[in-house]
C-alpha cells in the first residue's frame, strides 16, 4: 500500500498544480472588461458648417394644436452657420446662427365654418417677422466614437438642447383705407408693428409697455448625422424653439380702446382689423356677413377722446375677455433644417492638428 501511495503521489501533485492553475485563469478572466480605449484630447475634432431651414411659426395666429395644411404652407426659408467642438465620445458643443421668416393670416389659417377658428378669422391680423437667433446647444449622439475624426461612426441619431437669444421684428401690411374710410398713404407696404403700440403700448393703455425685440429661446431638437466622406457630414435635424414671448406675431394682449391712438390713424387701423372687407394677405373678399351673424355689431363712445367706434362684439375695444391673442401661450416656431459641415480634425479648437499620424482607433 506504501508502494502504491508513493507511486501516485507525482501524478496527484500534477493535477493539483494543473487545478491550480486553471483556477487562476478562471479569476483573471472574471476580471477582463475588454480593451477600453480612454478617450483622449487627440479624438476630438473641430467643425464649421452651414444650414438651409424651413421655419414653421406657431402661436396666436397658427395655434400648435391645430396644424392644418394651411399652416404648413405659411413654411418660410431661413438659412443659417454653425461651429461645433466634440467634447467626448457621445457629446459637441455647438454655436447656431440662424435666421428666417415667420409668416401667417387669419384669413387663410382660420376656416369660418370652424366653431372655434372662426373667431381667429373675425379677428384677420396677419404678419411676417424675420427672426435672427444666436444659440448654443449640447449634442448628444447615440452611437458612441471612440477614435480620431476619420474613425467616425457612418450615421448615428442625435438629440440636442440648449439655449438661444433672438431679434425679431413683427410686420403688418398696410390696408388701403383708415378706420373712418380714407386712403392711407402707405397702403399695401410692410410696417413695423412693434413702434406703432397696436394695443396701445405706446400710450401705456391698460398698463401695457412696448414688448421687447430681443429675446430667449430654448431650442430643443433631435436630428440624425450621416458621414458622406472623411471630411463632410450631413445633418438632419428639427428644432423645436421655445421663447418667452407672446409677440412674435404682435397679437399678444387685449384690444386697446381706438380712441386711445390720438391721430395716429395707422395705429388705429392695424389694431382691429375685423372689419375689413378684404383678406390682409390675399385681398380676397371676407364673408363679413356670416362674421356679422355670430358677432354682434356695437358702436361705443371712447372714454378717451370721445369718438364714436362700430365694431364687432369683442373686437376693438377694451372688455373683458377681448384678447388679441392667448397672452398664457408664449409663441414657438420650428425649424427644419439640413446641415453640411466640414470637420478640421484639430484636437481642439485652437489646438495643432493631429489627425495625419498617430496609432488609430476603431
Amino acid at each position: 500500500m506504501i508502494m502504491l501511495v508513493l507511486a501516485s503521489a507525482p501524478e496527484a501533485e500534477a493535477q493539483l498544480f494543473g487545478k491550480k492553475k486553471r483556477n487562476s485563469a478562471s479569476r483573471r478572466a472574471s476580471r477582463y472588461s475588454g480593451a477600453r480605449v480612454p478617450f483622449s484630447n487627440q479624438m476630438k475634432y473641430f467643425g464649421v458648417g452651414f444650414s438651409v431651414s424651413a421655419f414653421n411659426y406657431f402661436g396666436d395666429l397658427s395655434p400648435i394644436g391645430n396644424a392644418s395644411v394651411q399652416n404648413v404652407s405659411f413654411t418660410r426659408p431661413g438659412f443659417g452657420i454653425h461651429a461645433f467642438q466634440r467634447i467626448n465620445s457621445l457629446m459637441f458643443v455647438r454655436a447656431n446662427f440662424n435666421v428666417g421668416l415667420l409668416e401667417a393670416d387669419d384669413a387663410v389659417n382660420a376656416d369660418i365654418n370652424d366653431i372655434e377658428a372662426r373667431y381667429r378669422y373675425a379677428r384677420n391680423l396677419q404678419f411676417r417677422n424675420w427672426v435672427k437667433e444666436l444659440s448654443f446647444d449640447v449634442t448628444v449622439d447615440l452611437f458612441g466614437h471612440l477614435g480620431r475624426y476619420r474613425d467616425r461612426v457612418p450615421f448615428t441619431p442625435y438629440f440636442s438642447a440648449g439655449v438661444g437669444i433672438f431679434h425679431h421684428n413683427p410686420q403688418g401690411l398696410v390696408p388701403e383705407f383708415d378706420l373712418n374710410g380714407n386712403p392711407l398713404p402707405n397702403a399695401g407696404n410692410w410696417v413695423d408693428l412693434q413702434p406703432l403700440g397696436t394695443s396701445g403700448q405706446n400710450v401705456g393703455f391698460d398698463g401695457l409697455e412696448p414688448y421687447s425685440r430681443i429675446g430667449i429661446s430654448i431650442p430643443v431638437g433631435v436630428g440624425v448625422r450621416a458621414r458622406l466622406t472623411q471630411g463632410l457630414d450631413f445633418w438632419f435635424e428639427v428644432t423645436y424653439h421655445h421663447t418667452f414671448t407672446d409677440f412674435l406675431d404682435d397679437a399678444g394682449a387685449t384690444y386697446a380702446d381706438l380712441g386711445a391712438f390720438g391721430n395716429d390713424e395707422l395705429a388705429r387701423a392695424l389694431s382691429d382689423r375685423s372689419n375689413e372687407a378684404t383678406a390682409v394677405g390675399s385681398g380676397q373678399p371676407r364673408d363679413l356677413e356670416t362674421v356679422g351673424s355670430f358677432l354682434n355689431t356695437q358702436t361705443y363712445t371712447s372714454a378717451i377722446d370721445g369718438q364714436s367706434y362700430t365694431v364687432f362684439g369683442g373686437y376693438g375695444r377694451p372688455g373683458p375677455g377681448n384678447f388679441r391673442g392667448n397672452p398664457d401661450q408664449p409663441d414657438v416656431f420650428i425649424l427644419t433644417s439640413m446641415r453640411i459641415s466640414y470637420i478640421f480634425g484639430s484636437g481642439s479648437l485652437f489646438g495643432k492638428n493631429t489627425a495625419g499620424g498617430g496609432r488609430r482607433f476603431r
